[in-house]
């Protein structure tokens, strides 16, 4: 799965390399372009592979009967929920670092990295818009670390992982093509994927941009839905009947 999510992440990457022309978005460098491929990466692909991975890492062993096994090793059940947490969150940090360092390759290939500058001179320097790539990186992982609590529980609430991931990445869609009727989208967590890497845009074209109080927004949304996600999962597994 993760070679495939390699492949994957990795053509949409050349995709956009491809087709992301100066006619469309009007003038661009290479920092321009990374936080574009960052936004697009995560937008849906990179989304559906972390949570279709997670929705697996529960149900997959519960499933195979392998979940039984593990328990008559002298560990509690939290501890083997945590180390499923850490997993999923290790899969996500992976493919957001090899979509930054692929992003980073092809910009390098056909735009230019520097300073931010017009005509009147420099707006930004290297090193400021450096500071805020690895902001944005950083801060990308709250929202997308809140995808992984949330495929997780949804991996301990069933027991196969087709439904898992079918709960997961159908839910996700349906509250995604519906939240602009019903105005919820301040709300969801998923609103919030691509949020750091906005900000970085602006960066990116020499414009006034802030991470605050945007930023403490998107800990607040994602925190909460962190916290309830790991809990209910957690006390979904610690009292289910392996047996069955």
């Amino acid at each position: 799965f993760l070679w495939a999510s390699v492949a994957a992440v990795g053509f949409v990457c050349v995709v956009m390399f491809l087709t992301i022309r100066r006619d469309d978005i009007g003038e661009i460098n290479g920092w321009v372009y990374v936080g574009l491929v960052m936004q697009g990466v995560f937008a849906e692909v990179g989304l559906i592979l972390i949570a279709a991975f997670s929705a697996m890492l529960m149900a997959e062993e519960t499933a195979t009967g392998t979940i039984r096994t593990a328990l008559t090793a002298p560990i509690r059940r939290r501890e083997l929920y945590l180390a499923k947490a850490g997993s999923g969150l290790l899969y996500m940090i992976l493919v957001s670092a090899f979509a930054l360092l692929l992003s980073l390759a092809l910009a390098g290939l056909k735009y230019t990295f520097g300073p931010i500058s017009d005509s009147a001179g420099v707006i930004y320097s290297t090193s400021e818009v450096v500071r805020n790539l690895v902001w944005a990186y950083a801060l990308s992982w709250i929202p997308l670390g809140t995808l992984v609590l949330f495929g997780l529980c949804m991996s301990a609430l069933t027991t196969r992982s087709g439904p898992a991931i079918s709960l997961t990445v159908g839910s996700i869609i349906l509250v995604e093509s519906l939240k602009h009727f019903v105005e919820i989208g301040p709300f969801l967590f998923t609103q919030y994927i691509g949020a750091p890497w906005v900000v970085f845009h602006e960066v990116a074209q020499g414009v006034d941009y802030q991470w605050l109080p945007g930023m403490w927004r998107v800990g607040a949304v994602c925190g909460v839905y962190s916290v309830a996600c790991f809990c209910l999962g957690l006390w979904r597994f610690c009292r289910r009947d392996m047996n069955l």
